[in-house]
């Protein structure tokens, strides 16, 4: 079944029951929810690509607030771990970058920096896409307090 239009996509996907987050152009991002009222980007994205059908894209995080006193090359070192076992799985890098955390009360100040990697993985069905989907969302995509 061909998915060409984002709304169509949104629908498809809600109902294999995932949650949606924001669709814009030709993505659909997807949310976790963190409470019952509360959601978040999940940074799995699924995608609308002329050439090839469709596509996901995972964004992996290092907090620096999570490892304070890490140097900006072990920061980079966790964000590719958790990529690691993205890339094993046929996912490319499509970039890398170091974001800034704006504080929500004054947007001149930042709060922390996220040091991100985008993911990239072509799909040929709208089945590979949603099972695709599903993995990423199950995987770790960013660093905690907690984790090391």
């Amino acid at each position: 079944m061909s998915v060409t239009d984002p709304a169509e996509l949104k629908r498809k996907l809600r109902a294999a029951g995932f949650e949606i987050y924001r669709t814009a152009e030709n993505r659909v991002q997807l949310a976790e929810r963190i409470r019952d009222n509360l959601i978040m980007d999940s940074g799995v994205t699924a995608l609308l690509v002329e050439s090839s059908g469709w596509a996901i894209r995972v964004t992996v995080r290092a907090q620096a607030s999570h490892f304070p006193g890490a140097s900006v090359e072990q920061l980079w070192g966790h964000a590719n771990a958790l990529a690691a076992e993205f890339l094993t799985d046929g996912y490319s890098k499509e970039s890398q970058s170091a974001e800034l955390v704006a504080d929500p009360s004054d947007p001149e100040k930042s709060l922390d920096t996220s040091h991100e990697i985008l993911l990239h993985r072509s799909v040929a069905t709208l089945d590979l896409l949603f099972d695709g989907l599903k993995l990423a969302l199950s995987r770790r995509r960013s660093t905690s307090d907690e984790c090391c």
